[in-house]
């Protein structure tokens, strides 16, 4: 196993309404007529900073220790497309309004500004208090600031008012979920070094910001969230000595909430710096039950803090679609996979292959973000992780170079790296943020990159990048894409878990508000389809408790999918009276709202050999606040007809609507 430190003074490092004709929807990407083969040596990736208005120097200030920055997309200005933060040191950064095929800095006049004292570090974007509109969480080696967002891409500070400054705390990371399952947005604050002491660091303490309503309140100590432990004995080997037995807190560079039991509540991980030394990896469970908010540390009973490292980045993900949920952590050094089988996490790294520990000198590759993400659409997830270089003593030294590396999901378990030459992202600054966006709303995931700008770790010439997918591999696959609006979850939807049948097979996803590294991507959800036309089943299971089902989406298209307030809550056996002559079909629907709701639904059967409809009905009426009701169809056949079509297999699709949002159900079956 590698031991790995850092010297004393350095730190490790287009829119459409789902409605009820799906097919009237689709917004299909184009068709590539540019595709290449490997031999053809075309990238699949284009720089694209300069023409797009978006080429930005990152100048990290005199307090960053060479860690910044991050970056952000969201829809700022709320004209449905999204645009783009990069934060710099000492100063604000730049706000890049997306003006479809260029973007102009609006950052003067945008009510957003720090303190000279500071440096901005990482950002991470949510709508904390439910309007409609994502506002922005900026985190700095000073305090935080948490900048309301009030529309046509005006801000106002409202930190002091929140209660989330942090104090003086350095931050890197910050998450939001609903922890506690009541329909708004809590905060949950990384923290870097408190004091450095190399390498036996003391951190700061982790904070988890409780949404109140008008306020929000630190119950990380309470709750035992808060990452904090004592030194334990001097690791052999090295000529350092631990100030065993003292307190400390982890060193976090990395935040995550995925719901990694499925329980219906987000869990917490968290990535600390220099785990070998202080604190390793931390993996609570969170336990809500009936309001009642609680979390267990279950770190080394999951095998969760296996390898401790230098963590900089952490990214959750099914990358080998068995059902449940994996992990990619950066490193300095040897990458880490922790491969989740059944509830325990194991070091799948070297089987799996996406190392990314040495460079082509024979020097240590230093991997800041990391990020899962379809860029060739064959329904396999890639990793994408963003290397940068960072000055250290010579007996760890680093690449002065780092390409960032994409990494293609072979689909059986491990990963091929693709050469520099073919993936366009190996831009060779010293790479630290990365966030991801389908820019142009093709079902291509591009990606901006924040590098680091500072002149004792870059060159002149380094900037920050925007890399976009030119589709070169892939352009015959299908893709669909969808954002979430919360009715009774909050309002992003953030916390839901979206489970997509293809073909046979289950891809998952979770909307999440979690940095990847310092960074805040788009909360869309993008799925890769292969050569499928369709999805043929969706779930989302909201954190709300509703559970939505969707089925036979087609393929190619991008729909805003809102949470329901009437859902199908079971579809009963067909049933066929001969002396009466009559078919029957019923299903149960559920209003989740407390009004009546006006709900108009749709039996549709059809025959599975051909796919004829054999009966097509509609139904409106008023469902009652809180009630479940029996919708029932009831259609005249004559027997003779009827034996004709007797056994015959056949599917029956029931969709309800409400309130704009819409469920729907298929029983596959046979007529009894």
């Amino acid at each position: 196993m590698k031991h790995l430190f850092f010297p004393p003074l350095a730190a490790a490092a287009g829119l459409v309404s789902f409605g009820a004709v799906l097919a009237a929807q689709v917004t299909t990407g184009p068709k590539r007529a540019d595709i290449v083969s490997l031999e053809g040596r075309k990238a699949y990736y284009q720089d694209r900073s300069e023409s797009y208005g978006v080429l930005f120097k990152n100048t990290e200030g005199s307090f960053g220790l060479g860690m910044g920055a991050g970056c952000a997309w969201f829809d700022m200005d709320g004209d449905g497309d999204e645009d783009l933060y990069a934060p710099s040191g000492q100063n604000a950064g730049a706000l890049f309004r997306n003006d479809g095929d260029s973007f102009a800095d609006v950052m003067a006049g945008s009510g957003i500004g720090v303190s000279p004292l500071v440096d901005p570090i990482a950002v991470r974007t949510a709508d904390y208090d439910q309007d409609g509109r994502s506002d922005v969480y900026l985190m700095t080696t000073g305090q935080n600031y948490m900048f309301r967002n009030e529309g046509g891409g005006q801000f106002s500070d409202k930190t002091a008012v929140l209660g989330v400054s942090g104090g003086s705390r350095f931050s890197t990371g910050a998450s939001f979920a609903d922890f506690d399952l009541d329909g708004d947005l809590d905060l949950y604050v990384g923290h870097y070094i408190r004091i450095l002491n190399f390498p036996y660091h003391y951190g700061e303490p982790n904070q988890l910001f409780m949404n109140l309503g008008t306020v929000f309140a630190d119950f990380a100590p309470a709750l035992g969230v808060d990452n904090v432990g004592v030194f334990g004995p001097s690791v052999p080997g090295y000529p350092y000595e631990s100030p065993e037995g003292q307190p400390t807190a982890g060193c976090t560079l990395a935040t995550a909430t995925c719901d990694y039991d499925e329980d219906g509540d987000p869990d917490l991980q968290v990535g600390n710096d220099f785990g070998e030394w202080v604190i390793g990896n931390t993996l609570y469970r969170n336990d809500v039950s009936g309001g009642l908010l609680a979390f267990a540390d279950v770190s080394a009973a999951t095998g969760f803090d296996t390898r401790p490292h230098y963590n900089m980045g952490i990214y959750p993900r099914d990358f080998d679609h068995d059902g449940d949920w994996d992990f990619y952590l950066s490193n300095l050094g040897d990458n880490l996979l922790l491969r989740n089988d059944g509830g325990q996490f194991v070091d799948g790294t070297y089987a799996a292959g996406p190392v990314d520990g040495v460079g082509p000198t024979g020097k240590l590759l230093t991997s800041w973000a990391t990020v899962w993400e379809d860029v060739d659409n064959d329904s396999w997830e890639d990793l994408i992780v963003c290397n940068g270089h960072m000055p250290s003593a010579s007996f760890i030294a680093n690449e002065l170079r780092s390409a960032n590396t994409l990494w293609m999901n072979q689909g059986d378990g491990t990963f091929e790296r693709v050469p520099d030459v073919f993936s366009g992202l190996a831009d060779l600054g010293s790479g630290r943020g990365l966030a991801w966006v389908d820019l142009q709303s093709d079902g291509f995931p591009d990606f901006y990159v924040q590098n680091n700008g500072a002149d004792w770790i870059a060159l002149p010439g380094d900037r920050s990048r925007l890399f976009v997918n030119k589709g070169l591999i892939g352009a015959d696959n299908h893709w669909f894409e969808l954002d979430l609006a919360g009715r009774f979850s909050n309002r992003e939807g953030i916390g839901a878990r979206i489970d997509a049948e293809v073909d046979g097979t289950v891809l998952k996803r979770q909307v999440l508000a979690d940095p990847i590294f310092e960074s805040s991507p788009t909360l869309m959800v993008h799925f890769g389809l292969g050569s499928a036309e369709q999805i043929d089943r969706m779930t989302v299971h909201w954190p709300s408790g509703v559970v939505q089902t969707l089925v036979e989406l087609p393929a190619d298209q991008r729909i805003q999918l809102l949470e329901p307030a009437v859902t199908g809550a079971g579809i009963q056996p067909i049933a066929y009276d001969p002396v009466a002559e009559m078919l029957t079909l019923r299903a149960d629907v559920e209003n989740h709202d407390t009004v009546p709701q006006g709900v108009s639904a749709m039996f549709e059967l059809r025959a599975k050999s051909d796919g004829s409809v054999l009966l097509k009905k509609s139904l409106s009426g008023t469902l009652p606040g809180g009630s479940i009701l029996t919708l029932t169809v009831n259609q005249a056949v004559p027997q003779a007809a009827y034996a004709a079509l007797q056994g015959s297999a056949v599917e029956l699709v029931v969709s309800c609507a409400a309130s704009g949002g819409q469920d729907s159900d298929m029983l596959d079956t046979s007529l009894p």
